[in-house]
């Protein structure tokens, strides 16, 4: 179920109903014509009549259920959210990653080894290091 409100989205659960009350009217006709025993009824009409069946409901999230609607509301929502965050977000957290990997980056690798060494001495590295000798 949908959390964001029906007067938000422009969902019209009316005629949604409507629709569904439709779509099985259709069906129901779709079967007594171009069903076995129809008047139209030919395989390939049959598979015609299929097809844009499937065609239909993809185009609506599968079914004509207020739900499943609703739900495709709610699913186109939160990824057009996530995708604009990700957009906002992603920009400033790459912008100060190329800040920082530019600034660290002017510092010599042997320079790293001499400050990685003073704090390993400083966090007690030389106690451990004189135990590991003993």
């Amino acid at each position: 179920m949908s959390w964001l409100p029906d007067w938000l989205t422009g969902f019209d659960s009316a005629n949604a109903e409507k629709a569904a009350a439709d779509d099985a009217q259709l069906q129901s006709l779709n079967a007594q014509d171009f069903g076995p025993g129809g008047k139209d009824y030919t395989p390939q009409n049959a598979a015609i009549v299929a097809n844009q069946r499937k065609t239909e409901l993809a185009g609506i999230g599968g079914s004509f259920d207020l739900n499943s609607e609703r739900n495709a509301i709610q699913d186109a929502f939160d990824t057009t959210l996530n995708d604009q965050a990700q957009s906002i977000f992603g920009r400033f957290f790459k912008a100060v990653g190329d800040i920082l990997k530019s600034i660290l980056g002017t510092i010599p690798w042997w320079l790293w080894l001499i400050i990685g060494a003073a704090l390993f001495f400083y966090f007690g590295g030389g106690r451990l290091l004189r135990r590991i000798i003993k």
